[in-house]
């Protein structure tokens, strides 16, 4: 019997996606005892899945633009950091480093085989938009449960589950509240581009409204504040945008947008459900501030948080120029390193110069923003109104990776979204090369 290899890598990848979305139930609820051998079947699910893409006779990846070559120079810096064992630790850290930054990067390949026509994108928002109801109503219910319910749990007990005034900060199926955030960023910046897309084309966007309603509404219960600033600055610039690119979307930004202040400012002054999130998270954020705020240097807690972010190369002087080795700074991999960094570290930046050194955290910026920049310019090029505005979140939600802001390599979900998007946006420049050659 012969395998249809192409067949199987569409599968693979679909079973994939699936086992992303609902690990969190075997981990936290099903599987407890196993949350740990749970965590690695995702990398063995998609490196079936890539390895069926290769033997499946799809075309790979050739060098032709910049952001290739940086994607190049990374993986060989990552190559060269599984050697580089500067203090002799086990093998499996230099393993398990090199799955974690490497293992969702040929989604910016091979996503653009299952995206091939626009038909699949509608598709893919109509998957969105359903998934977030059922995801959404259980985060809502775990908002008002006590952090010891059952549903309340997280895969590891070692990181308490907090409360802001009074209620659960939640993460729905998701294994930590940083997953969820994950997802609810991605899905809230691409559904409002699919909903202008929707208008534009005179069709109904009641149920994507209703789902991003949800989405922002969790969001709020996570109490998470980059995430949410993240997501406010999303809404202004694609309805700026819009409204300055489309004299003829310009009538209905501004209807949408003020329908949709309104109403959430309706539900915030009538119902419960939307006024206790925002205003537990105006309460957190307002204690936060009070906690660093001082009168000698007046530093709040967020100028403190960004600053921190951005200063990359703060251990570069103990990192060298290749740093310690690839896996060092994970957070999944304390347990196998038996001679640990000396010293404490948090950040995105100054984690990936710790392992890959100084010329690491150049590339890895560099190969951000060639990737933004590649995107920004098909942003330009491309003629079709409805790729732009498909485009435009997926530019943004791309956007922070350069600055190091999120953790975009060492938090999975937020490594998986952000090749993703890079992926879709590939997908939607080859969509718009077949149609110019249609008409030529």
């Amino acid at each position: 019997m012969r395998v249809d290899l192409q067949h199987s890598f569409i599968r693979l990848f679909i079973v994939s996606l699936v086992w992303l979305l609902l690990e969190g139930v075997f981990r936290k609820w099903l599987f407890y005892s196993l949350a740990g051998p749970l965590f690695y079947i995702k990398y063995l699910l998609f490196g079936l899945t890539y390895a069926t893409f290769l033997l499946g006779k799809y075309p790979v990846m050739k060098v032709k633009h910049v952001y290739q070559f940086f994607i190049l120079l990374y993986i060989l810096l990552c190559i060269y950091g599984f050697f580089n064992n500067r203090n002799e630790n086990p093998i499996i850290v230099a393993i398990v480093g090199l799955t974690v930054h490497l293992l969702f990067l040929p989604l910016t390949h091979t996503t653009q085989f299952l995206f091939r026509n626009l038909k699949k994108f509608g598709t893919f928002t109509k998957i969105i938009t359903y998934l977030a109801f059922p995801l959404c109503i259980l985060g809502m219910v775990q908002f008002y449960l006590p952090t010891d319910h059952p549903i309340n749990g997280f895969v590891n007990e070692e990181q308490l589950i907090s409360r802001v005034s009074g209620f659960t900060r939640i993460s729905s199926i998701f294994s930590f509240v940083k997953i969820f955030n994950a997802y609810l960023l991605f899905s809230i910046t691409y559904l409002t581009g699919a909903i202008l897309n929707k208008l534009l084309k005179g069709q109904s966007i009641l149920l994507e409204s209703a789902a991003v309603f949800l989405l922002i509404v969790n969001m709020f219960m996570t109490g998470s504040r980059l995430p949410l600033g993240l997501m406010l600055l999303n809404f202004l610039i694609i309805g700026g945008y819009v409204f300055i690119s489309f004299s003829n979307l310009r009538k209905t930004v501004v209807v949408v947008f003020t329908l949709g202040i309104i109403s959430l400012t309706t539900m915030y002054f009538t119902t419960d459900l939307f006024n206790d999130p925002v205003d537990a998270t105006i309460d957190r954020f307002e204690k936060a501030e009070e906690r660093h705020r001082t009168e000698s240097t007046g530093y709040t807690d967020i100028v403190l948080r960004i600053e921190d972010r951005l200063d990359i190369f703060k251990f570069s002087k103990y990192a060298g120029w290749f740093g310690y080795g690839i896996g060092m700074a994970y957070q999944g991999n304390f347990g196998f390193i038996k001679h640990p960094i000396p010293f404490y570290f948090e950040e995105e930046g100054e984690r990936i110069v710790l392992e890959l050194g100084i010329l690491g955290g150049i590339i890895v910026v560099l190969m951000r923003l060639a990737l933004f920049i590649f995107a920004f310019q098909i942003l330009r090029w491309t003629t079709s109104v409805e790729i732009k505005l498909l485009l435009l979140p997926l530019l943004l939600y791309i956007l922070p990776g350069i600055f190091t802001i999120q953790n975009t390599t060492y938090s999975y979900m937020e490594n998986f979204f952000y090749y993703l998007a890079i992926g879709l946006i590939i997908a939607l420049y080859k969509i718009q090369q077949k149609e110019l050659r249609k008409h030529h």
